[in-house]
């Protein structure tokens, strides 16, 4: 479903100028409907705070009290709040594409937009790109980056990615089976409330031959080997960003490495000569911008 939380409306960091609010009311015309609250809440739209543009999308995607839905209204107000950085509007329009409510069904712009979001910590669009993964829909089927992105949701508090977690790991999508994962996975999963964790850890620990006091042994020492573990050098959202960049300069025979989600040389003279061919500013830097661009355009070299 469509979140319609978002972070405290405050004032906007930079004071925008009196014509982008009229532009906004040109693209957006005021609601002579709303209510004295929701009117509130425009106005901080229209002064060009992200969160209040959010908010009225979130209002007009389901209707709120006397306020009647109206999708397209909530797609303008989204993408608005999308360009002004709010990961929630960036998830909610995904699940608009995803779903073809209110847009034509778009899978590529939906898994763009949950990139987007995953990016900036979204634990829902952190969890729908595990299960785009791990099913192949809209994307490659990559257990590898399944596991990555349910771990992140997982630690965000999605129960059901923490189940999903014990699943990869208890049937080898990995490469190898790996019980104790699959039980520390289950183990959170269950505590938090998932039945269906709950059978899965009782049928692993029995098929396994061990107690429950023996589980919870089996956990803390994975858990404290995590914690221990050395952090990878970069976010795994980095990471994932920098290897889907990979793959697409690769497509167009750019780029003749590894796909292994580090920017080293290669990979930044690859995206430098791509910004060159395609007139754009030839930093070498990946980025979310330049992966949309690289998805949108032609597969073929420029």
């Amino acid at each position: 479903p469509v979140v319609s939380t978002a972070p405290p409306i405050t004032d906007p960091p930079v004071k925008y100028s009196g014509a982008y609010k009229q532009a906004l009311k040109a693209k957006i015309p005021p609601d002579a409907n709303l209510p004295d609250v929701a009117k509130k809440i425009e106005e901080k739209a229209y002064e060009g705070i992200p969160e209040a543009q959010h908010d009225m999308g979130a209002i007009y995607v389901t209707g709120h009290g006397s306020v009647k839905k109206d999708i397209n209204r909530a797609i303008l107000w989204f993408e608005e709040a999308s360009k002004n950085g709010v990961a929630n509007a960036r998830y909610n329009l995904g699940v608009l594409y995803h779903q073809g409510i209110g847009v034509p069904a778009d899978i590529n712009k939906a898994m763009s937009l949950y990139a987007e979001a995953a990016a900036q910590g979204h634990p829902e669009a952190q969890y729908n790109l595990g299960i785009a993964h791990i099913e192949g829909i809209g994307v490659a089927y990559d257990p590898q980056k399944a596991a990555r992105y349910f771990e992140q949701a997982a630690n965000n508090g999605i129960t059901e990615a923490a189940y999903n977690l014990g699943l990869i790991y208890e049937n080898g999508l990995l490469g190898e089976t790996r019980p104790d994962d699959a039980l520390m996975w289950y183990k959170k999963s269950a505590d938090k409330g998932s039945p269906e964790a709950k059978a899965a850890l009782e049928q692993l620990a029995k098929s396994l031959g061990i107690s429950l006091d023996d589980v919870n042994r089996i956990v803390e020492r994975v858990s404290n080997s995590k914690h221990a573990a050395t952090a990878s050098p970069l976010p795994l959202a980095d990471q994932d960003l920098i290897a889907d960049i990979q793959s697409e300069l690769t497509r167009r025979g750019l780029y003749s490495g590894v796909i292994d989600g580090k920017n080293g040389p290669r990979t930044s003279n690859a995206i430098r000569a791509f910004q060159s061919a395609a007139n754009m500013n030839a930093d070498g830097e990946p980025s979310t911008e330049l992966l949309n661009f690289l998805r949108s355009s032609s597969t073929s070299s420029l």
